[in-house]
């Protein structure tokens, strides 16, 4: 019979609720999107520059890591 592996603890996650409203935060902000909801239009869809985007996804990474190492002590 071959060992179990030991069990790892899970990292905690942000409520869902958090989680969407801090996208949503970053989104309005860097992005310029009323709602990330989707509207099924061409609403839906417009063109982002490339810094706006860099800026959203590092705000967001940081917001991550944050997270991470609070859960973490």
């Amino acid at each position: 019979m071959t060992p179990r592996k030991p069990r790892t603890a899970k990292p905690a996650r942000a409520p869902e609720g958090i989680l969407k409203a801090q996208l949503e935060r970053i989104s309005q902000k860097h992005l310029l999107f009323e709602t990330l909801k989707t509207q099924h239009g061409s609403i839906d869809f417009k063109e982002v520059a490339a810094w706006c985007v860099r800026a959203a996804l590092e705000e967001a990474y940081q917001l991550g890591k944050a997270a991470s190492s609070a859960s973490s002590k």
